[in-house]
């Protein structure tokens, strides 16, 4: 694993565990009302899964640039779909606020999410050096 791709990877977990273990804000637009870390935090879900796509069907990167662009690229596209996804399901309201007010099951759902983010990001950083598929030829 490349140390850009894991310092990456270790910011990103943090900036998780804030936006999951946090006291949830409320905003408003127009006339929704939403939790502003429900839609955040599922955004980056969604980006890491895209970013582990990125990463699995695309050759080993070695340079920044390589992690750079597909990070990015990723994380644009994944999170404004997961931005969405997040704001429509509610998650903030459905998982996060009853997590804050000690709702055992919320916390098991929190913590479930935090896993599959962990797995997500270490998994692309790891396939930024390596890949989980194999190329044609002799290997």
């Amino acid at each position: 694993m490349s140390v850009g791709a894991t310092i990456l990877a270790s910011f990103l977990v943090l900036i998780e565990l804030a936006l999951l273990f946090s006291r949830p804000s409320f905003g408003f637009a127009g006339h929704t009302y939403y939790v502003s870390q429900g839609v955040a935090a599922f955004a980056m879900l969604i980006g890491a899964l895209f970013w582990a796509i990125a990463e699995m069907f695309t050759p080993a990167g070695r340079t920044f640039w390589a992690l750079a662009s597909r990070f990015i690229v990723a994380f644009l596209i994944g999170g404004i779909f997961g931005g969405i996804v997040g704001s429509v399901s509610d998650f903030g309201q459905l998982v996060l606020v009853p997590a804050s007010n000690g709702n055992g099951l919320a916390i098991f759902m929190l913590l479930g999410y935090l896993w599959v983010f962990i797995v997500l990001v270490y998994s692309g950083a790891w396939m930024h050096a390596k890949n989980f598929v194999k190329r044609g030829g002799k290997q």
